[in-house]
């Protein structure tokens, strides 16, 4: 399934718009109860996946993954800042 990560118009991004289809998103949160051992479980499902997609790139495709990953993280972190700052 191809979906995009962002739309083309807007530059809006479209990831966060996929999590609440994704089965492991719907399961932690089913009673609205997140514990360690979901955080370990999510952790693990996100090494692997790293792991998978890191097999598959060339150098030059992992170095722009790499800033990719690293970027979303600080938008995620300034993006929680600003929530918890309203």
């Amino acid at each position: 399934m191809d979906k995009p990560w962002f739309d083309a118009t807007t530059n809006t991004l479209l990831i966060e718009d996929y999590v609440p289809e994704l089965d492991s998103f719907r399961k932690i949160i089913s009673d609205e109860v997140i514990t360690d051992v979901e955080l370990t479980q999510q952790a693990e499902r996100v090494i692997d996946l790293m792991r998978q997609l890191e097999a598959m790139l060339d150098p030059t495709a992992k170095a722009v993954a790499t800033d990719l990953l690293c970027e979303m993280a600080v938008l995620q972190v300034l993006h929680a800042r600003k929530v918890d700052s309203l």
